[in-house]
C-alpha cells in the first residue's frame, strides 16, 4: 500500500518534468480577431478563434508554417493550416492553405 502512495505522485512528477523537457506547452494562444492589427512585435505562429465555424464548429485554430513545413510568424508564412472543432474537441474539418502575400 505504501508503494502505491509513492507511485502516483513520483509519475506526476515525472510527467510534468518530461512535458517541460519536450516543449509541450499546455497554455492556449487566444489570437486575434481577423480586423484586429497586431501592434506589437510578438511572433504568433497560431491563433484560435473562439467563434463558430462554417463548417458549424465552436471554434477553429490556425497553424502557420513555411514552404519547409517549419512553425513560423504569421507575417512570413507560406502555408497555413486551420482546423475547425466541436466544443469537446472533436475535429470536424481541417483546411490545408498555400497564402500568397500580395506586394
Amino acid at each position: 500500500m505504501r508503494i502505491k502512495i509513492f507511485i502516483v505522485p513520483a509519475l506526476l512528477i515525472l510527467l510534468i518534468v518530461l512535458s517541460n523537457a519536450c516543449g509541450i506547452q499546455t497554455n492556449k494562444n487566444e489570437g486575434v480577431s481577423a480586423n484586429e492589427e497586431i501592434t506589437d512585435t510578438s511572433i504568433i505562429t497560431s491563433e484560435r478563434r473562439n467563434h463558430s465555424t462554417p463548417n458549424g464548429g465552436d471554434y477553429s485554430e490556425i497553424f502557420y508554417y513555411d514552404d519547409d513545413g517549419n512553425s513560423v510568424d504569421k507575417k512570413i508564412a507560406t502555408k497555413a493550416i486551420v482546423r475547425e472543432y466541436k466544443k469537446d474537441g472533436t475535429l470536424i474539418n481541417e483546411i490545408f492553405a498555400d497564402i500568397s502575400k500580395s506586394e
